[in-house]
C-alpha cells in the first residue's frame, strides 16, 4: 500500500515537467521540445532513484 500512489505521482510530475518545458521552449524560440524532454527525463531519473532507494 505504500507505493500505490507512486504511478499517479509520476504521471502528474511528468505532466508538470512537460508543461514547464514547453513554456521554456516557447520562450527560447526552440522549434523542437528539447527542454521539455530534458525536464521529463530528469523527473524520471529522480523518481526511479527515489523508488530504488526506498526499496533497498
Amino acid at each position: 500500500m505504500k507505493y500505490t500512489g507512486w504511478g499517479t505521482t509520476l504521471f502528474l510530475l511528468l505532466l508538470v515537467a512537460m508543461y514547464a518545458g514547453k513554456k521554456v521552449d516557447e520562450k527560447m524560440g526552440n522549434e523542437s521540445p528539447y527542454i521539455a524532454v530534458s525536464f521529463m527525463f530528469v523527473v524520471l531519473i529522480v523518481q526511479f532513484y527515489k523508488l530504488i532507494k526506498d526499496l533497498s
